[in-house]
């Protein structure tokens, strides 16, 4: 009987092996055939965007971003020891300063030397720019800030998708305070990986984990790609205009409160602050009407001055209408101009003087802030 039993179990597990067997080669076969589509893709990728110059795609915010993730913790880690100038801020702020371009104005107005790194980006909100400015070197230089109606009219809860997919993958105690304040507790640190190693990693896969990234300059690929006519372009303009002007009364002071965040960062850090206040297309400020413009105006030199912190209102600038990609995004005329006016600006300031670095003299230290405000700009 145990003979027959063993016998019956054997028989069992053989006919289940074959059945096994049977299945074995369709899900091999289909285990290998995914496989060679990944290595295909890979190959694909490297052997195509290999020939596409590094920082081709960092044309784009994301990719901003994560110039900005890269380069934050090597300056954290290997200090600087010569002036910094920071850039902090949305895309606008962006399309304002060419890394090279402004740092040699940079060299040609201060005499000594410069380095500038432009941290800004698409969609910036204040409490990133929090978390960029918490890991800056203490006494290493001065923050450009840059504001606009957009930037005082946004809600983080309209962010919190943006939030998901771009988020800096930078520790900032400062910036977790500022999200659980406005009720934000949610790790975004999983779909941060993911969205990475989706989009990113195959191009920089190399020089990021060689260490090597450099920031090409942000250039304008999406007017490029989606040419508008005049009126399609004026429509655009007035939706952005008509967005800020509904939200600003609504959520002026939650922006506020970031932006006073912010200052005090810099202060504990003894980082220089000026706020950049870049100018907006002609259109855009009649869209939003000359009421909307004056309590905008009058409510940020007030904040300034509570604030102690120089407010530079770049719309004094005389810049034409056509040197506007759009609302606030400016071509190569009107960014020269802004870049000249911020390096006179500075050689001023420096006269004061503020740009002592630690180490200069035993009995000089770096000044913890920019106070100095300057006529048309101020």
């Amino acid at each position: 009987m145990l003979n027959e039993n063993f016998a019956i179990k054997l028989a069992r597990d053989f006919w289940g092996g074959l059945r096994c067997m049977h299945w074995a080669p369709p899900v091999v076969a289909g285990f290998l055939f995914v496989l060679s589509l990944a290595f295909l893709e890979y190959g694909f990728r490297a052997g195509t965007y290999s020939r596409i110059p590094l920082g081709y795609l960092l044309k784009d915010s994301k990719d901003l971003f994560m110039y900005t993730n890269h380069t934050l913790p090597t300056l954290k880690q290997n200090p600087p020891k010569t002036l910094q100038i920071y850039s902090v801020g949305g895309s606008s702020m962006a399309y304002a300063f060419k890394e090279e371009e402004f740092r040699s104005l940079l060299h040609a107005h201060l005499r000594q030397e410069v380095s500038f790194h432009n941290f800004a980006s698409g969609m910036q909100p204040l409490h990133e720019s929090v978390a960029i400015i918490d890991q800056l070197p203490s006494y290493s230089g001065l923050v450009l800030l840059g504001v606009n109606p957009r930037i005082m009219s946004r809600e983080l809860s309209e962010d919190r998708e943006r939030w998901r997919l771009h988020h800096l993958l930078l520790y900032s105690p400062t910036r977790n305070q500022l999200l659980e304040e406005d009720g934000i507790e949610e790790s975004f640190l999983f779909p941060h990986i993911i969205w990475r190693l989706k989009h990113q990693l195959w191009v920089h896969r190399g020089q990021y984990l060689r260490g090597h990234l450099p920031c090409y300059e942000y250039e304008p690929s999406w007017f490029d790609r989606e040419p508008h006519t005049a009126e399609k372009k004026a429509w655009k303009i007035k939706k952005y205009a008509q967005r800020n002007r509904n939200y600003y009364a609504a959520r002026i002071q939650s922006n506020l409160h970031a932006l006073r965040a912010l200052v005090n960062l810099c202060r504990r850090k003894s980082l220089g602050l000026v706020l950049v206040e870049l100018p907006l297309n002609q259109v855009a400020r009649e869209a939003m009407g000359a009421e909307f413009m004056a309590t905008y105006s009058n409510d940020m030199r007030a904040v300034a001055r509570a604030l102690d912190v120089a407010y530079w209102d770049y719309s004094k600038l005389s810049i034409r209408q056509g040197d506007f990609y759009d609302a606030n995004h400016v071509m190569k005329p009107a960014r020269l101009q802004i870049e000249r006016a911020t390096a006179e600006a500075l050689s001023q300031c420096q006269s004061r003087p503020l740009y002592r670095l630690p180490g200069v003299s035993s009995g000089e230290l770096f000044p913890p802030r920019v106070d100095c405000y300057l006529g048309d700009l101020g």
